[in-house]
């Protein structure tokens, strides 16, 4: 039997601003003697030019529970995963009912922090500028996530989720809880924000259904499926703007203080911001997707 590719449709939101299906780009068996245009079936994927990678976190249990320390490896696609705090872990979910769960706990130190990502230099977009020719047309990163709790005064943490830099200050992505727009003393813990970030300034919008923004409420989930959120973060190189989507719905559009010229990557992480209560985030699923202007090849 041979082998050839199927082309990816891109990841683009339809007319009614949700996310169009996917095919994803795997190779396929044909039967022998098959012959695809051009005469020849190819052997490497150098020529693509968009790829994906999309993790159901099933090998999570070959991943043993840690407690503190540096970056770990974790087994399990391309993330790696970094722990501060004496009890902060990530563990597979049991007794959900949902396949491929695993929990990232903050523990109970102060300032606690876990995290999951891949390589800051995923995406490098910061060479990606070329006598001003693009060749990052789209960089996307999307993840099922859900709150075990939500923060209040006494206790509460910083979620993100999206493109994060390598470098601090870079970003395109998911916050919660709202302290990164509205201060110390935040008003609604019940609501997602968005930002991007260039250089460490950042425009950020809190999904309160003013200004432009969808109003979208977020709280506790209930296994196996009640308050369990799709977030998608889409750095789009070439319309110059970064697009948000809550359950496959577009939510915010934001067009300045752009990560444009710089590595980026997927990013989970969670810290503690206030108190020292254990708090945890659960993922599910992680998409992570470039589309490149050329294909690399040869």
């Amino acid at each position: 039997m041979a082998r050839a590719s199927n082309p990816l449709n891109e990841f683009t939101p339809n007319s009614q601003g949700t996310i169009a299906k996917l095919v994803v780009r795997e190779s396929l068996v044909v039967p022998d003697g098959w012959v695809p245009p051009g005469g020849s079936v190819p052997t490497n994927n150098c020529d693509q030019t968009e790829f994906q990678w999309i993790d159901h976190w099933l090998l999570a249990r070959q991943m043993a529970a840690v407690n503190g320390g540096d970056a770990k490896p974790m087994g399990v696609g391309p993330y790696s995963l970094t722990l501060a705090g004496a009890d902060a872990s990530i563990i597979p979910q049991h007794g959900t009912r949902r396949l491929g769960v695993i929990n990232m706990h903050t523990g109970s130190t102060a300032g606690g922090y876990v995290g999951i990502g891949s390589s800051a230099t995923f995406a490098n977009a910061d060479y990606g500028f070329v006598g001003g020719a693009v060749e990052l047309v789209r960089l996307e990163f999307d993840a099922i996530v859900a709150w075990q709790t939500l923060s209040d005064a006494v206790d509460g943490y910083l979620s993100t989720v999206g493109l994060v830099g390598n470098a601090p200050g870079y970003a395109a992505a998911f916050e919660y809880d709202e302290r990164n727009v509205n201060g110390s003393n935040p008003g609604n813990l019940q609501k997602l924000s968005v930002f991007t970030m260039h250089g460490g300034i950042a425009t950020r919008k809190l999904l309160d259904g003013t200004g432009g923004a969808a109003d979208v409420d977020v709280a506790a989930v209930v296994w196996p499926s009640t308050n369990v959120y799709k977030l998608g973060s889409v750095m789009d190189f070439v319309a110059g703007e970064a697009r948000f989507y809550v359950n496959n719905a577009l939510v915010y559009t934001i067009t300045t203080t752009l990560p444009v010229d710089h590595s980026l990557g997927a990013d989970l992480e969670m810290q503690k911001s206030v108190g020292v209560a254990n708090s945890s985030m659960s993922v599910d699923y992680t998409r992570m997707y470039a589309k490149l202007v050329t294909a690399q090849n040869p």
